[in-house]
């Protein structure tokens, strides 16, 4: 499972719930991204692939606290995590007994892009109001985890996040029980190796 672009679908979940006085959808992106903060949510994700029929289905939980550390859920079909402690990102499968921990940087330059904030989003994205309530951003440069994304409000909220990956296959993530100041649970961002669970690190 790619869970990079997941990444970005959860930090536009965080800047679409913000609060931003900016009417224009695409503004109010940037508006709500320069002062989000920290979020917990529930989450239903559908990967639909070309050629197959039904999508893949999962569900579960999920923390953030920008810009590097959050954890990641997966519930069900099957149990896995994705953890970022602020200098490492951790894919934990949990059936597998086996956790890969990479440097934060090997995300990619479109997530690295959202998390950090440093740059306005103009000038990392084309960004098209594609009507009332659907914004989507397309990288100004090749990416190799994201083609486009495509964000739908509802009520002020982002509602689901779509993203497209060069291969064409479309991850859909749709947020529910968005909290914006949630109590994380003890230890939330820390790489924790259980014993007996192999372990792989990625090139600094």
């Amino acid at each position: 499972m790619n869970l990079r672009p997941l990444l970005v679908a959860l930090l536009l979940a965080l800047t679409l719930t913000h609060p931003a006085a900016a009417n224009d959808p695409i503004a109010k992106v940037q508006a709500a991204l320069d002062g989000m903060k920290t979020l917990g949510a529930g989450f239903e994700q559908m990967v639909q692939r070309p050629g197959r029929g039904s999508p893949e289905m999962s569900k579960g939980k999920v923390w953030w606290s920008r810009p590097w550390k959050f954890r990641w859920v997966y519930e069900t079909p099957e149990p896995m995590e994705l953890i970022g402690d602020g200098s490492d990102v951790a894919w934990w499968d949990v059936l597998l007994e086996q956790i890969t921990i990479e440097p934060k940087e090997s995300v990619g330059s479109t997530v690295a892009a959202l998390l950090s904030g440093d740059v306005p989003l103009r000038e990392r994205f084309d960004l098209r109001d594609a009507g009332e309530s659907r914004v989507t951003l397309v990288p100004k440069k090749p990416d190799p985890q994201v083609v486009a994304l495509t964000v739908v409000l509802k009520e002020g909220r982002v509602a689901e996040v779509t993203i497209v990956d060069p291969f064409q296959v479309e991850t859909t993530v749709r947020f529910e029980r968005v909290d914006l100041n949630p109590e994380f649970p003890k230890g939330c961002f820390e790489i924790k190796i259980p014993e007996g669970v192999s372990v792989q690190r990625g090139l600094p």
